[in-house]
């Protein structure tokens, strides 16, 4: 991948970063395989926290998700987790006092991406993200790119790209982006090794 292709990229996902989900849903209204896999495998986003699974199951089941659809030749779902304890800069950045001031902030969140097989689900990618979506151009091995965004400060969020690798989702390409007032963003690629947003996975 070239430096300008590699940017172009970056670019495209800035402008998409704000776009919003396909629904949103409560967990308990998702189909069996989805809904399952979820409270298999979904925890809050502190380590310190407990796991969502020793929750009591019917405040989880009411908890509502944002949806996804990823297609490709394994079809599936991005799914993302809201709230405190799954969202931590939520409720605690630019001092916010309430819940509706503090659900308006961007954050990270948990995210998940789940591929189906008949009636199952298995967890292929997750992580603490802003946004997890798919790249709309071209396919590899027969599925999208994904680019996620981690917001890593005031004026300083993290790009990853991840491409299928034919068995899992692999970070390909990480950058630094600085906003400012400038119209052009500064955009400084780095090894993925480095990336704030993957060392939160």
């Amino acid at each position: 991948m070239t430096t300008s292709s590699a940017i172009a990229i970056l670019l495209f996902v800035l402008a998409s970063a704000l776009a919003s989900f396909a629904q949103s849903d409560q967990i308990s209204a998702l189909e069996p395989g989805l809904r399952d896999a979820l409270v298999r495998d979904a925890s809050c986003s502190s380590q310190s926290a407990p796991r969502i699974a020793d929750d009591p199951a019917a405040q989880f089941l009411q908890s509502h998700v944002k949806l996804q659809t990823v297609r490709g030749t394994h079809p599936g779902s991005i799914v993302v987790l809201d709230g405190a304890c799954h969202c931590p800069e939520r409720g605690s950045e630019r001092g916010a006092t309430n819940s509706a001031e503090a659900g308006s902030q961007a954050a990270n969140c948990a995210t998940y991406l789940y591929l189906r097989s008949g009636d199952s689900y298995r967890l292929a990618l997750h992580g603490v993200f802003a946004s997890l979506r798919p790249l709309s151009k071209g396919l590899r091995h027969g599925m999208p790119s994904l680019t996620a965004r981690f917001e890593a400060g005031d004026s300083k969020a993290e790009t990853v790209i991840f491409e299928w690798s034919g068995t899992e989702y692999k970070p390909t390409l990480c950058a630094s982006i600085v906003e400012s007032g400038k119209r052009r963003l500064p955009i400084t690629k780095h090894a993925c090794a480095a990336s704030p947003a993957l060392a939160v996975q």
